[in-house]
């Protein structure tokens, strides 16, 4: 008998888990069952575009065109002029963040799941941490100073290409979990 515990966290931080049992018993013969499983392609995926329209918080749907707060399925711009807080958990596609415009961390996890486009200026704070997730490749484009950058992409096929400027803080740390690291010519990425 082999038990499996396994935890799921979402977006907003709740935690569940689940327990799996599996029993090998050799005198009982199965049949072998095959399922594919389920991949989502770029081309299924329902992508909206927000905007933050006046300087806020990350979670207040005030902050943003159409009063929703961002998730993965939304490509995020954070406009000139305007700053945001991550002051929760938070996740997003694409994020372009343009001139002027301030995205600040703090102790928070941004998820991108797309591009990370930054003409503006990203204030990681002393551990803001950005994550490259999900399963498809993706680019960073502009110059970005990260705190805690992980990278996750959940295959060792997906690629994150770094184009411009990019770094990780002497006091950050960069984590490898899953996924490849692309350096164009002309590109810079410091650890």
């Amino acid at each position: 008998t082999i038990t499996r515990i396994y935890q799921v966290t979402d977006f907003e931080g709740n935690i569940a888990t689940a327990q799996q049992a599996i029993i090998v018993d050799l005198d009982i013969v199965e049949p072998v069952i095959t399922k594919q499983a389920e991949i989502r392609s770029l081309a299924n995926r329902n992508i909206s575009d927000i905007t933050a329209v006046k300087s806020g918080n990350w979670t207040d749907p005030g902050t943003w065109s159409g009063g929703a707060i961002p998730t993965p399925d939304y490509n995020v711009t954070i406009p000139s002029g305007v700053m945001v807080t991550i002051n929760d958990a938070a996740a997003c596609n694409d994020l372009n963040i343009q001139t002027n415009g301030t995205l600040t961390s703090g102790a928070n996890t941004l998820k991108v799941y797309g591009n990370w486009t930054n003409a503006g200026i990203y204030v990681g704070g002393t551990s803001g941490t950005v994550e490259f997730t999900g399963f498809y490749n993706s680019t960073v484009s502009g110059t970005t100073v990260f705190e805690e950058l992980i990278i996750n992409k959940g295959s060792l096929a997906a690629t994150l290409t770094i184009n411009g400027t990019s770094s990780v803080s002497s006091g950050g740390s960069l984590t490898l979990l899953s996924g490849l690291i692309a350096l164009p010519t002309g590109a810079n990425f410091v650890i």
